[in-house]
């Protein structure tokens, strides 16, 4: 019984974690804005501005996900220190590899949770300032530098974002010497490889929408363990790089792309689920792939 009194030394260990997670989450603020919320949203006039409605229908199924999430943790914790007290006191080790599973999910979910928790602060949610300077490489760098500038313009028209070009200079033969653009919006998911590679992971998360790029490197993204409230979107560009997308079950999947020396392809060829939400992915590819997994 040495295993379980090691789990039980790992989830007394976890207790403070989960403490300080639930102060990260700031879960009371968000408990007493769900009330506030729904007490807004029972109003006779409500769905008068119905911009606005769906505005706060939506931060209002967030802030739930979030303390349910959080209830669901704190649930397996106890499930799991049961599980450990029953196998001790009854001598038994046949849950052993149940516990082994449960608590590897448990420390993925809290870690899922923790990393969700760090753009949260004051200045995470503001407009951002995008400078664009090719370095040493001649026109070739300069023509490069364009390239980014409308793919990143691009991005901001996509997603409604609002864009101004603070300082625009043209190269001497072929893109751009320096480009300065200011965009406002809000925060979305996003995955972002150059010349290096990044993993999303949605355990545990609401899932909204994503923006992924590649460019020369590799992006995973994986929403099987996220939940999803209604239809999202992920807009996708791989140049010269590769994206992996691993979706869960229950979920309808668009796949919509636009390619040269590239290609988007769909691996998981399920039929249509009546009354499920749809995943739908915009996919731009040069010299790059992407996969639905």
């Amino acid at each position: 019984m040495l295993e379980f009194e090691e789990y039980k030394s790992k989830l007394n260990a976890a207790k403070p974690t989960l403490e300080v997670l639930r102060g990260a989450l700031k879960l009371e603020a968000a408990q007493k804005e769900i009330e506030e919320l729904e007490a807004a949203s029972e109003r006779p006039d409500f769905w008068n501005d119905v911009e606005n409605s769906q505005k706060v229908q939506k931060r209002l199924k967030t802030l739930k996900n979030k303390c349910e999430n959080y209830q669901k943790l704190c649930s397996a914790w106890d499930d799991m220190y049961t599980m450990c007290e029953m196998a001790i006191e009854e001598n038994d080790d046949s849950m052993l590899e149940e516990l082994e599973s449960e608590y590897k999910n448990f420390s993925e979910k809290a870690e899922s949770m923790r990393l969700g928790t760090l753009l949260t602060g004051e200045y995470d949610a503001n407009n951002a300032l995008l400078t664009l300077h090719p370095g040493a490489g001649g026109t070739e760098a300069q023509d490069w530098a364009s390239m980014l500038y409308r793919m990143y313009v691009r991005w901001a028209e996509r997603h409604g974002y609002k864009y101004t070009v603070m300082d625009y200079q043209d190269g001497d033969e072929a893109g751009i010497k320096s480009a300065t653009i200011k965009i406002e919006g809000d925060n979305v998911g996003q995955g972002n490889a150059t010349f290096s590679g990044a993993k999303l992971n949605y355990d545990g998360r609401a899932f909204h929408g994503a923006e992924l790029n590649a460019v020369f490197g590799g992006v995973e993204c994986d929403l099987r363990g996220a939940t999803f409230e209604g239809d999202s979107a992920i807009n996708a560009s791989a140049i010269f790089g590769g994206i992996d997308i691993f979706v869960p079950d229950g979920i309808n999947v668009c796949l919509r792309s636009s390619s040269i020396f590239g290609g988007a392809s769909d691996k998981l060829n399920r039929p249509h689920i009546e009354g499920a939400p749809t995943l739908y992915v915009n996919a731009t590819c040069v010299f790059g792939g992407l996969e639905l997994k």
